[in-house]
């Protein structure tokens, strides 16, 4: 629930924003976030998981912890504030130096929270952050709207995201009553110091090589093209992530109770994929079809240039949607790091790439990212399923399958696109009415076909299940 409240106030913000700020701004702000990106989702994601998965946690190791995160951030705080010259410098816009410090005070404020958070989750209160969004997420709204109206720019940005930080780090501190000791040495610390390193390094291959393509971007191109490319990738990102992350998280445990059985493993996986894409198929055919007139009705029409990263983003990254639930079974069979190793081989064509195609338009950078995704797909197809216990059959069926849904249905809401544009309709009716197309014929073509069928079928029983136990509680 947070995190559809958390992504219902990005996109009111991005709606209001984009018609009160320029591309420049926004480019501003997507640099300096990129940026500190690296050390939040790293070092923050890291320590917790070491704190949840500890069987025993005691007092000293909880603070010992504590100390821990809190020097760990304050040197990188420190490292931002003095480095932030440099990386105005470096991307010819002085204003980034200043991002760069309120950066660091949202560091520091982080180091110090870190640990409430882990204990949060080791005690399942998953509802305190979701029940708080209630409050958080619109204030940030209004501060941020509130500052644009002022003139305040780039920094209405900055402002929205230091007022949510500070509210939820409010929130943190007031319901974990836990207060730290003094530090120690010998309390079984290093153990979990250890566990966070090899975490860390797991997700820094990822991390590199998607925040990569904004900070060369940056600086092979110019700010404006930042603001463009970050606007479209932010509405691809949001709408896809509240279906995808979801059914992720339930895709690893359930793989791994069936790991042993490769009958079993198979028809989950054949389940999953099939469920997974026919969620999947209209969303992206939509963003491909009617890519400039979703940009124009959300951002404004100064911004339909964002409707062409946004159609490319979805072209590239669908197939390795189709292809992540072979991730998760590898995952499943203790194999976490072949789909990252992909990475490896495809983030030097990806910077090469951009440093050619970002003096040409975020556009270009956009259908370069599109390329190289398609092109690793042998490769990856060939990590994800060596030594595969279960019959690919079992995922491929499904994937051909959805596939040509993906297809008939993108040319589909493309002529009705050309369609609607023929007869004088707006944006914002085009982009409206090939949406609910895009989910009627989806569902009507599916439940022609097998495991569209079987999708339905999951689909029903999952909200069955939904109701029942909303009737018990």
């Amino acid at each position: 629930m947070s995190s559809i409240i958390n992504t219902g106030g990005q996109v009111a913000s991005a709606v209001i924003l984009a018609r009160m700020l320029s591309p420049e701004q926004f480019g501003v702000f997507a640099i300096a976030t990129a940026l500190y990106a690296f050390p939040s989702q790293l070092i923050g994601p890291s320590l917790i998981a070491a704190t949840v998965q500890h069987a025993e946690l005691s007092q000293q190791q909880a603070s010992n912890m504590f100390w821990a995160c809190s020097a760990i951030y304050a040197a990188v705080a420190l490292a931002f504030a003095a480095g932030g010259p440099l990386v105005g410098t470096f991307y010819r816009e002085p204003v980034l130096s200043q991002f760069m410090a309120v950066y660091a005070l949202i560091l520091v404020l982080d180091g110090t929270t870190v640990l409430h958070r882990a204990l949060l989750s080791r005690a399942m209160r998953f509802d305190v952050l979701a029940k708080a969004a209630f409050v958080i997420a619109p204030t940030a709204v209004a501060v941020g709207v509130a500052s644009a109206w002022a003139g305040a720019g780039a920094w209405s940005l900055a402002a929205q995201l230091l007022v949510t930080v500070i509210l939820e780090r409010i929130v943190l501190l007031s319901v974990v009553r836990w207060r730290p000791g003094p530090f120690r040495k010998g309390s079984g610390f290093r153990s979990m110091l250890h566990f966070s390193g090899k975490s860390a390094l797991g997700m820094a291959l990822h991390l590199v090589y998607s925040q990569s393509q904004t900070i060369v971007l940056g600086r092979a191109a110019s700010v404006a093209d930042v603001g463009i490319y970050s606007r479209g990738q932010g509405l691809f990102l949001r709408p896809l992530l509240q279906i995808f992350i979801p059914i992720q998280s339930v895709l690893l445990p359930l793989f791994s109770e069936r790991r042993n059985d490769p009958e079993t493993l198979g028809l989950a996986v054949q389940k999953s994929t099939a469920v997974l894409l026919a969620l999947i198929a209209p969303l992206t055919a939509w963003m491909i079809a009617a890519g400039p007139d979703i940009a124009e009705t959300l951002l404004g029409a100064q911004w339909r240039v964002v409707g062409n990263t946004l159609r490319l983003f979805a072209i590239g990254a669908t197939p390795w949607l189709w292809l992540s639930p072979l991730g998760k079974v590898n995952e499943s069979l203790g194999h976490p790091s072949r789909a990252s190793s992909i990475r490896i081989v495809l983030l030097p064509m990806l910077v090469i790439g951009l440093m050619w195609a970002a003096p040409r338009g975020a556009v270009y950078a956009a259908g370069l990212y599109a390329a190289i995704e398609w092109a690793s797909i042998p490769l990856g197809f060939w990590l994800l399923t060596r030594d595969m216990p279960l019959r690919l059959g079992y995922f491929l069926r499904p994937m051909f399958e959805f596939a040509g849904v993906t297809v008939v249905l993108t040319a589909a809401l493309v002529f009705l696109t050309i369609a609607c544009h023929d007869r004088g309709a707006g944006a914002f009716i085009s982009s409206s009415l090939t949406f609910c197309s895009a989910y009627i014929l989806g569902g009507i073509i599916a439940a022609c076909l097998p495991f569209g069928r079987l999708a339905i079928r999951e689909f029903i029983h999952i909200t069955r299940q939904v109701s029942s136990l909303r009737g018990a509680s």
